[in-house]
């Protein structure tokens, strides 16, 4: 009976980090979306590395973005960004997996 009360209480906690973590990335989304269409350019992503102080080669970016831009649209949607960050998560951004080697700040 413990043990049944002590999985809820971990799935309910776990749901409410998951809810909290979406809300985040929604809001970063949103930042990046600066002319509020609800998907991203590679300007818009290129911009938004720019403002965090990061330079970013053009190769690397579009490598990135193409590899977030799961249908090829040439944008990426907020379930592509939400389904990235939340299945790889930053880590693997941090470890260059996705930017085909080291970024560097400005």
């Amino acid at each position: 009976m413990v043990l049944d009360w002590a999985k809820q209480l971990v799935a309910t906690e776990f749901r409410v980090f998951v809810e909290a973590a979406e809300r985040q990335l929604l809001l970063l989304f949103r930042s990046i979306d600066r002319d509020k269409d609800g998907r991203l350019n590679k300007e818009e992503l290129r911009a938004a590395f720019r403002r965090a102080g990061l330079a970013v080669p053009m190769r690397r970016l579009s490598g990135f973005f193409d590899k977030i831009d799961k249908d090829n649209d040439g944008f990426i949607t907020f379930e592509e960004w939400r389904y990235v960050l939340f299945c790889f998560g930053l880590a693997d951004f941090q470890r260059d997996r996705w930017m085909g080697g080291p970024v560097t700040a400005m």
